[in-house]
Order: C-alpha cells, then sequence, then structure tokens
C-alpha cells in the first residue's frame, strides 16, 4: 500500500485531498432509469446535467439536484448509494435532499405542482 505524502501539509488536511482523491476516481455503474429521471428534472428547470454532477452550489443547481434525488429514491425505491452515485454524491447528501424536499411538500404548493409536471413527463418518457 502507497501511501500519500505531501510536505508542509498538517495531517487532516492530507486525509481529506486523499479521501477527495479516491472519490473523484471512482467507478459508477450506469443505471439508465437514473439517468432519465436526472435529464426530465434539468430539461424542466433549464439546468445542464453536468452543472448538477458537479460540485456546483448554486440555489438553482441545488434545487435540480434535490428534485433529483427525492423523485430517485420515492418512485423508483432505488437504494440511497445508487442514487447518490449518479450525481457522484453520498448516501447522506440523499438523504439530506430527501428530508429538504419533503420539507418544502409540507407547505410550498409550487413544489409539489413542479414535482407533478416531472414525474408526468418522466412516465411520458419511460413509455
Amino acid at each position: 500500500m502507497n501511501v500519500l505524502v505531501y510536505a508542509g501539509l498538517p495531517y487532516s488536511q492530507q486525509v481529506h485531498f486523499r479521501k477527495d482523491r479516491e472519490i473523484r476516481h471512482k467507478r459508477v455503474q450506469y443505471n439508465e432509469d437514473l439517468e432519465i429521471v436526472l435529464d426530465e428534472v434539468c430539461k424542466y428547470l433549464f439546468i445542464n446535467v453536468s452543472d448538477v454532477k458537479s460540485k456546483n452550489r448554486m440555489l438553482r443547481t441545488k434545487i435540480a439536484r434535490f428534485y433529483y434525488c427525492y423523485i430517485a429514491r420515492t418512485i423508483y425505491n432505488n437504494p440511497f448509494q445508487m442514487v447518490g452515485d449518479v450525481v457522484y454524491r453520498n448516501h447522506a447528501t440523499v438523504i439530506h435532499a430527501n428530508n429538504t424536499v419533503k420539507g418544502w411538500l409540507s407547505y410550498d404548493k409550487e413544489v409539489i405542482k413542479q414535482l407533478e409536471e416531472i414525474e408526468t413527463n418522466i412516465e411520458r418518457r419511460l413509455k
């Protein structure tokens, strides 16, 4: 096992850099249904798929990522890790996205309308 040494960095920063590097080069299994869900969410919100998969933290991108995680988890009932792998996130991000969207659904009628329209677009495309 090769140990990576970065001169001049404290141990905590070395570990984070090493973990970040492992995540970046992780192989992800392709799932066509989840890619369709992501594509439909991005089309509806006028956002590039590459932006959702990147580390971008803009609000529009974050909302698209949250919608994707919620729809992929509730409709297809995929495991958290599989849903997160498509957008290069871990399972904790998917759990946070689901909880956040559930909170929005309790008081925001616009979110309910948007999610229903996205779900009908997905169903139309999968038929």
